[in-house]
């Protein structure tokens, strides 16, 4: 069984007989209201009360839901107001500031704001010169130095001076080594042979120096051949007077 329940904005519904005496909200306006008792009949609406609070005998809920609509739009009002006059504040304050600017040379006037924007537009960014770092200092003075005909000709030559010279280096190097790879696998006898024959060659060209070293060298290898052959005696004299006596 159900319950007929009427609204002050018009709207009647039904609700389950379990809530009678009980608040309720209304589906249209969503205002509280009490279901009325099971077989009364449908009273004029009213609006539920808080709960812990009784109502006075003879009010009515009515009035008190309409001042408290008011109250709230009243209040909304008012927000709404406060808002406007913000607004209107500010905007009043900005163009104080615009004036005050303008009089005192600080500020732009429309005209200018309105030129340099289409300035900006028209004008391409401009980008700002790059201080000059150190690399950049040295690599200009490097090149300037390079650009002198008379700096290019010296570094050529000096190239060219270097490379001539590590070649004969490296000839000489690699003669050496292979000479000394070489002679410790020769018999104590050709070297010996070799040695006198090359001493030979530097007495008859007055190479005493190299024919001394050479000298010592053979008396290391074979001391004996120092007191038989013809060659060594002979060769050890004339350098002999020529740098002095061999020191022992």
């Amino acid at each position: 069984m159900s319950i007929h329940v009427a609204c002050k904005c018009g709207k009647h519904f039904k609700v389950k007989e379990h809530l009678a005496g009980k608040a309720v909200r209304c589906p249209e306006c969503k205002s509280p209201l009490r279901v009325p008792e099971d077989g009364a009949a449908p009273s004029k609406p009213s609006v539920a009360k808080p709960a812990g609070k009784s109502a006075k005998p003879g009010s009515d809920d009515g009035p008190n839901v309409v001042a408290a609509l008011a109250r709230y739009e009243e209040a909304q009002k008012r927000k709404q107001k406060s808002l406007e006059d913000e607004a209107a504040y500010k905007s009043e304050q900005n163009k104080l500031i615009e004036s005050y600017d303008q009089l005192t040379g600080r500020g732009k006037t429309e005209a200018d704001k309105k030129a340099e924007a289409e300035g900006k537009k028209k004008r391409p960014t401009e980008e700002l010169p790059k201080k000059r770092t150190l690399v950049v200092k040295i690599a200009d003075a490097f090149g300037a130095v390079m650009s002198n005909l008379f700096v290019k000709y010296v570094l050529i030559a000096t190239v060219l001076g270097g490379g001539v010279y590590g070649s004969v280096k490296l000839v000489q190097f690699l003669t050496h080594g292979v000479e000394r790879q070489i002679a410790p696998q020769m018999r104590k006898e050709d070297r010996v042979r070799m040695l006198l024959k090359e001493v030979r060659d530097d007495v008859d060209e007055k190479r005493w120096r190299e024919a001394d070293e050479k000298l010592k060298e053979i008396a290391e290898l074979d001391p004996k051949l120092t007191q038989i052959n013809r060659d060594y005696k002979r060769c050890r004299e004339e350098t002999d007077k020529a740098l002095g006596p061999a020191k022992p």
